[in-house]
């Protein structure tokens, strides 16, 4: 088993349609390789997303961002730091 075969398979690895051998001699190298073990949870955290399915947005939300990043801010005063020092 070797990098290139895990990374060829990663995908069958996390859907579980790889053969139990085959699997098997993935799980294996990817405990012993820091490489394919990272590939590995990369891999499940983008089925994990994909799974998951596209939320429609709060209604409103694009406006409220638009409304406060545009927003003027109010004069802000400087600190008074030596109004009493005199």
């Amino acid at each position: 088993m070797n990098c290139e075969y895990v990374s060829d398979n990663i995908t069958q690895l996390v859907a579980g349609t790889l053969t139990a051998e085959d699997a098997l001699a993935c799980k294996t190298h990817i405990a012993a390789c820091r490489d394919c073990r990272d590939a590995l949870h990369g891999a499940v955290a983008m089925r994990t997303m994909r799974d998951r399915g596209n939320a429609a947005p709060p209604a409103g939300l694009f406006e409220r961002i638009t409304t406060e990043v545009t927003r003027p801010k109010a004069r802000e005063r400087a600190p008074r730091f030596w109004l009493g020092a005199a």
